[in-house]
């Protein structure tokens, strides 16, 4: 620990002189908005193929069954960036949603009441016997252990109180600037399902009235689907190339004799070898940089991103990490988020130590850059520290971003805006004509 009289703590986005690494602070609060928070939390039918204890698991059969009829068998798969189930009639890999419409019951949008497992249970039972996601929120106790006061014996923490309610307000400013995409205004209703109900696609994160849709003439929706929704094809597109990427394991990068080949991965995954990825991505980040830790559940959020979770209002489940070794030897790890065609961010890029200045970190950037162009996507952006910018905009010729196209993206997406950092863009693919996204 550092002395009494040692020099100042680090400056976010700076060098930490104790560790040697680069120090970011916690991310400011994204915009969210109470109908996001009704959307996205404790949803137990989107757990179900999550692979976690009392889900689904991998292998598990399945039928849909109507009146004690068997119209349709499949089988569970729970695998890196492939998971729903494994049609009989198609020999495909499809959602609840789709198996029921192979049943020749998609008039009945029910598929959670009609598939039901070799035991007996219907989806429907098994997520409602779910247990509901622990509260990242709980108040923690004070550093150094917490005081007791009163005769009670009550366990206080006041700074710890007043934080707490300090974010309950910003939280609550922030659903001011959080709204649907396509009228851009902020009300919404959270009870049943009506015109003003908000739906989020499940690939770039924005927001759009259930009305706003059919009146756009994007599509009609009667009820909230089950599994995941996307705003378009594009998003559904980007989505499938990701989730192919995740399920392809090691790939090559490059020829044979480059000797590279990378690794996406989209949270923990089941295999033994997309861990063992996943705890390399964690050893090149944690060498890097320091633990950011959330002053609410004092959770560090690298790791939260890495295992693409959610904790409190961040929320990180659309985090893919991406592994390069080279010669069989891990030499450089990054994170990455697409939202839809619009834009990628790209919060952490690190190098080995025994690894650095051998142009890996160029590899890994360049590769990421076609791929992103390839899927259709517009612009690569990322919070650069300050001991990287330079770095960032005159080797990788990226630029800073002026302030009113950050302010709408921040209108409208989740990025990732750390203390003391900069955020720097980079055209990767055809930029939008004209509107607020045109850089």
């Amino acid at each position: 620990p550092p002395r009494a009289d040692a020099p100042l703590a680090p400056i976010d986005g700076g060098v930490n002189p104790f560790s040697g690494r680069i120090h970011m602070a916690c991310p400011t609060l994204p915009r969210a908005s109470v109908a996001r928070n009704t959307v996205r939390r404790g949803n137990k039918h989107r757990r179900l193929f999550d692979g976690e204890a009392g889900a689904l698991q991998d292998g598990q059969r399945v039928s849909y069954i109507i009146q004690g009829r068997t119209l349709l068998r499949g089988t569970i798969v729970i695998q890196p960036g492939r998971h729903g189930i494994l049609c009989e009639h198609c020999n495909m890999v499809i959602s609840p949603s789709a198996f029921e419409g192979h049943a020749g019951q998609g008039q009945r949008r029910n598929p959670y009441d009609g598939i039901t497992t070799d035991d007996g249970h219907t989806l429907r039972h098994i997520a409602s016997n779910m247990p509901p996601l622990p509260d990242d929120h709980a108040p923690a106790p004070p550093a150094g252990g917490a005081r007791k006061f009163g005769k009670k014996g009550a366990w206080l923490a006041p700074l710890q109180e007043i934080n707490d309610r300090c974010m309950q307000v910003l939280s609550q400013l922030d659903t001011l600037g959080s709204s649907c995409v396509i009228c851009c205004q902020t009300d919404f209703d959270t009870d049943g399902f009506s015109d003003r109900t908000v739906i989020i696609c499940d690939q770039c994160e924005r927001e759009y009235h259930v009305g706003c849709l059919r009146e756009d003439g994007r599509c009609n929706l009667s009820a909230l689907p089950d599994g995941d929704w996307f705003c378009g094809r594009r998003c559904s597109g980007i989505r499938e190339a990701l989730l192919s990427l995740v399920a392809a394991g090691e790939a090559r990068l490059g020829s044979d004799e480059d000797g590279y080949t990378w690794t996406f991965l989209r949270g923990k995954g089941t295999s033994d070898a997309s861990a063992k990825a996943l705890k390399g991505v964690q050893v090149v980040m944690q060498e890097s940089f320091d633990p950011i830790v959330d002053v609410t559940s004092r959770q560090d959020l690298m790791l939260k991103m890495i295992h693409a979770a959610q904790v409190g209002e961040f929320d990180f489940q659309g985090m893919f990490s991406v592994l390069l070794r080279h010669r069989g030897r891990t030499v450089a790890a990054a994170l990455l988020r697409v939202f839809g065609p619009h834009l990628a961010e790209l919060p952490f890029v690190a190098t080995r130590t025994e690894a650095r200045r051998q142009g890996h970190c160029r590899v890994l950037v360049a590769a990421l850059e076609a791929k992103l162009c390839e899927m259709g996507v517009g612009v690569l952006s990322l919070p650069a520290a300050q001991a990287a910018a330079p770095t960032w905009i005159n080797s990788f010729h990226f630029r800073p971003i002026k302030e009113r196209h950050l302010q709408a993206l921040q209108s409208e997406l989740r990025l990732l805006m750390f203390p003391g950092s900069q955020i720097l863009w980079k055209a990767v693919g055809p930029l939008p004509d004209g509107g607020p996204w045109a850089f």
